[in-house]
């Protein structure tokens, strides 16, 4: 196991690269971490460029990587968006009529609820 890399599962390592032979595509899915302190100056360098702003020395940096999702059809697409319209077509149909300020002062309310430091922007 190479210094820096604390795993959620042991994999087969060498030279601070994570070789996933023998490993379910799931497995191979799961994060790594490694300490910023025992990056190399070119990983850091690497990984800063890809943050946009410097690692601190106790930092620990998450990796993970995710699969593209399948290609969707145009149709597929146009059905779900269809969906979706129906969806929130009854939606409004069954909502109290409300001016567009209380509108915006309850989406606001819902988003600070959520996001105690949001400020809405006018």
């Amino acid at each position: 196991m190479c210094d820096g890399f604390i795993p959620y599962r042991a994999l087969e390592t060498g030279h601070g690269i994570l070789h996933n032979r023998g490993v379910s595509n799931e497995e191979a899915q799961l994060p790594m971490i490694h300490k910023a302190k025992d990056l190399s100056p070119q990983q850091k360098l690497a990984l800063e460029s890809l943050l946009g702003r410097a690692i601190s020395e106790q930092e620990a940096i998450s990796i993970r990587t995710l699969e593209a999702p399948p290609e969707m059809s145009p149709e597929r697409r146009r059905e779900i968006l269809d969906s979706l319209e129906a969806h929130f077509l009854r939606v409004d149909a069954q909502r109290m009529p409300v001016s567009g300020a209380e509108a915006d002062g309850i989406i606001d309310e819902a988003l600070r609820s959520t996001r105690p430091g949001y400020r809405p922007v006018r």
